[in-house]
This record gives structure tokens, C-alpha cells and sequence, in this order.
């Protein structure tokens, strides 16, 4: 029955975050570092030396301020990073690693390896479908104010989602003017464009 299969997906998906957060969660410990901190600083570090708001740090993780305050102060104090007044409003304070900072979050990268290896030996022939699929799913939560926003194809303006016959390649990027293979699919682009939303 759908409903069963609808269960046994969410199901899956719970089994696999609980999986993901014990990999985060023991890799944050071995740097002594909790969970939320370590999230912090691989967002950081992905962003090429960028610096971010508190406020974008909160809507990005799904935490309140002062929770996103706390953890940032920690970071602060064990030298990670360093806040600062945003150079365009002075109102605003930025967020960015410090040296030592970008060397605890290159160790951190580290901290999926072992599902990574799981994941590269899944049936190759099948990946760019799980992958759009999964993408799909978070473009659902995405709009269902379930999750933060992602820079991800299914949210962007220039996606035009099943304009080829293709299977492994159905979907077109308007930026690039060419077909995407399932595969290409990226969850974070630098080139995204918000799709408007509606009145």
C-alpha cells in the first residue's frame, strides 16, 4: 500500500540521519567540539573564507539565535573564529574561521569518509536516479518551510525540470543551455538563482 511505502521511506531516511549524526557527532568529539560547532565550521570552510551572518548561520541549521550565539562564543573562545562588524552595515555581525579554525574544519571533512565508502558501492547504474530523488525530496521540504534554503537545481530559476526524452538526462539548466545528466545535479550552486515566489 502507498502509505506503507511512504512509512518505510521515512523510516529509512530516520535510520540514515541517525547514521550521519553519529559519524558528525563522533568526529566533532575527537576535536572537542559538539555537533552544532562542528556543522559550523564545515559550512564555513565551504564557503571559500566568506563570512556569514549569525542570523544566516541560524536560518541555515534550523536554530534561534541565541542557540547559533552560544555555539559561536565557544568558537570564539577555543580560537576558531572571529567575529567582526559586516564592512557594508556596521549593525550586522559577520562570522569567519580564523587560521586555526580552517585547519580544524579541514580535519573535519573527513568526517563522512566511512559512509561515503557505503554510498560509492551502490549500483552505479542507479545513483543519478537516488540522487534526484533525494534532491527532490529536499526541494519538497524546502518549500514546505521544513528545511533551510539550499542552492540547489530544483529551487533555481534557470532549472526546467523534464524537457528531454532521456532518462539518465531529462533536465535542461537555462544558465548553461544545456540537457543536466542526474548525476550533475548539484545541491549547492554558486550560480543559483531563487526561483520568485508566488503572490
Amino acid at each position: 500500500m502507498p502509505d506503507d511505502v511512504n512509512a518505510k521511506i521515512t523510516a529509512a531516511l530516520e535510520r540514515l540521519a541517525v547514521a550521519l549524526h553519529k559519524s558528525l557527532w563522533d568526529a566533532a568529539y575527537a576535536q572537542d567540539l559538539s555537533a552544532t560547532q562542528a556543522q559550523m565550521l564545515l559550512y564555513l570552510i565551504s564557503l571559500d573564507d566568506s563570512e556569514v551572518s549569525m542570523s544566516e548561520l541560524a536560518s541555515r541549521f534550523g536554530l534561534t539565535l541565541p542557540t547559533v550565539s552560544d555555539a559561536v562564543r565557544s568558537l570564539v573562545e577555543k580560537g576558531l573564529v572571529e567575529q567582526r562588524r559586516a564592512p557594508r552595515d556596521g549593525r550586522i555581525r559577520v562570522v569567519a574561521l580564523t587560521p586555526a579554525g580552517r585547519r580544524r574544519a579541514r580535519h573535519l571533512q573527513h568526517w563522512a569518509d566511512a559512509i561515503r565508502q557505503q554510498v560509492a558501492a551502490l549500483d552505479p547504474n542507479t545513483k543519478g536516479t537516488f540522487l534526484a530523488c533525494l534532491l527532490d525530496l529536499i526541494a519538497r521540504l524546502q518549500r514546505a518551510g521544513l528545511v533551510s534554503l539550499t542552492r540547489q537545481c530544483q529551487t533555481c530559476l534557470y532549472f526546467q525540470p523534464h524537457r528531454y526524452s532521456n532518462p539518465d538526462a531529462p533536465h535542461h539548466c537555462g544558465l548553461l543551455n544545456q540537457p543536466l545528466h542526474l548525476t550533475e545535479l548539484r545541491l549547492h550552486c554558486p550560480d543559483h538563482t531563487t526561483l520568485p515566489t508566488s503572490p
